[in-house]
């Protein structure tokens, strides 16, 4: 198995009108009835109404005392206090894209916002189970299906936990937590669980950088080795076609290095900490320094190879052009006009992880610690996730996923109303999976996994398999 794989590419009844029929509906008999009663009618006929509307108050009352007795498996009725996202596109530019490839989707292209499936309500706590399994958030009966789709799948691979987020046209149809988030599974995963997003990192970048672009602040084809001026390795550059990789090259993954002929530069932090006789583990501008030393594979902009070292690059160049780190700049800049308020650069190790973030990342093989050599769980130190913040470190709730991808497209443009497209994201990390996927009939769906491997699917190759039935519960509605 190779441990450096970073896999990338590109109610519900609607309570509050039926509590207001049943409002108007109830005044409207009381009016009639006090009519009826001020009126010369037949003392007959008043007693006849009278036992009439009290056998029909006592029969609905016994209804509805039934019914809180027996809830059903799947919760019914979610409330009425619908969300309705609003997001501020912003002026496109032309496109020029990183290369997470656009799916050719199945599915033909929608115009109308779905008629059956309304906007859920405010991220909600309640915890139900379907099938055994523990869920969390507000049950949406009209979505089942990708909650019997979550589940199936969960369970045919042992996943622990994850959390799946809908968006259809800026509105949340469903945020829901599935499994536990922690080791002793007391804990149901809450539906605004954080997890690392693995690669899903890279179209943030993409977006931060492109915004920069539109700002002026830097062009496509700006030479980010001169504009870094970071001191290499022995003092100078092992291959002079470094100081001709431009921005365009690193988004779209052309900046001349390929980890499969290779190595991934980013999976080596203890040898590149140590080749510069710093203490481990080394940082991202470590990394570049000692890159810098390394002969390139190919000449900038002529091969196409996945790079999560060029997205390393593009997060100093945002904190070059902007005077800010990374992490400040996507969370003030890019995210929080978005109302996004809880993606950042997670943490290796488990004692300084974020509150809310899933209490455990699984992965059936041990390694080195980068800090100190012990063994340890290959998610809880044998790689540097501080050092991955733009290509993979990030971690994020699968709500502000797709709140991402409802404003920018994965390329990391903006995306403006009435246009359709498919794009499909993966992350891949040891203990991490992930997936941003936008459909052409305007459907965000993010999903994350606290796994990307098991006993049975060894390679976390068919994880990726989450797509397809995503896709599948998707077409089975009816819009």
């Amino acid at each position: 198995m190779d441990r450096e794989r970073d896999l990338s590419h590109s109610n519900e009844i609607n309570r509050q009108f039926k509590f207001e029929l049943a409002y108007f509906k109830k005044h409207l008999l009381f009016i009639f009835l006090k009519i009826l009663m001020t009126s010369r009618f037949c003392i007959g006929v008043q007693e006849i109404f009278l036992f009439t509307l009290s056998s029909l108050i006592t029969f609905s009352t016994n209804i509805n005392s039934s019914n809180a007795q027996q809830a059903p498996a799947y919760p019914q009725d979610p409330g009425p206090n619908f969300i309705r996202p609003e997001f501020d596109n912003q002026d496109s530019t032309p496109n020029t894209s990183p290369k997470a490839n656009p799916t050719q989707s199945t599915v033909n292209p929608r115009s109308t916002r779905p008629q059956s499936i309304p906007a859920t309500t405010a991220i909600s706590k309640e915890v139900w189970e379907l099938s055994g399994m523990p869920i969390s958030g507000t049950p949406i009966p009209k979505l089942q299906v990708f909650d019997q789709a979550m589940v199936r799948f969960m369970k045919e691979r042992n996943i622990k936990s994850a959390t799946l987020a809908v968006m259809k046209d800026g509105r949340l149809l469903l945020a829901h937590g599935y499994g536990y988030s922690d080791p002793n599974q007391k804990t149901v995963t809450a539906p605004d669980t954080l997890m690392r997003i693995a690669s899903v990192s890279k179209p943030i970048t993409a977006a931060a950088v492109k915004q920069l672009i539109r700002q002026g602040k830097i062009r496509l084809d700006t030479k980010v080795f001169p504009l870094l001026g970071i001191t290499p390795l022995g003092g100078s550059i092992a291959d002079s076609r470094l100081n001709e990789i431009t921005v365009q090259h690193l988004l779209e993954h052309r900046g001349g290095w390929d980890r499969g002929v290779a190595f991934d530069p980013m999976f080596r932090s203890v040898q590149i900490a140590n080749a510069l006789g710093k203490s481990s583990p080394a940082s991202c501008p470590d990394v570049i320094s000692y890159m810098m030393s390394q002969p390139l594979q190919y000449a900038p902009g002529k091969v196409e190879a996945y790079s999560n070292f060029g997205y390393c690059i593009l997060g100093r160049v945002i904190e070059k052009v902007t005077g800010q780190s990374y992490e400040s700049y996507i969370q003030k800049s890019l995210l929080a006009p978005l109302g996004i308020n809880d993606i950042a650069v997670g943490y290796t190790l488990p004692q300084k992880r974020h509150p809310k973030e899933v209490g455990w990342y699984i992965d059936e093989e041990n390694g080195s610690s980068v800090f100190d050599g012990q063994t340890v769980p290959y998610p809880d130190g044998a790689f540097y996730l501080e050092a991955m913040d733009a290509h993979g470190g990030l971690i994020s709730s699968s709500i502000s996923l797709v709140k991402f991808g409802q404003a920018y497209w994965i390329s990391g443009e903006p995306r403006n109303a009435g246009e359709s497209a498919g794009w499909t994201f993966f992350g891949s990390l040891p203990g991490t999976w992930s997936m941003l996927h936008q459909r052409p009939d305007g459907l965000n769906i993010a999903v994350l996994f606290n796994q990307r491997r098991d006993t049975n699917h060894p390679s976390g190759e068919e994880y990726g398999k989450i797509q397809d039935v995503m896709n599948t519960a998707a077409d089975s509605l009816k819009y």
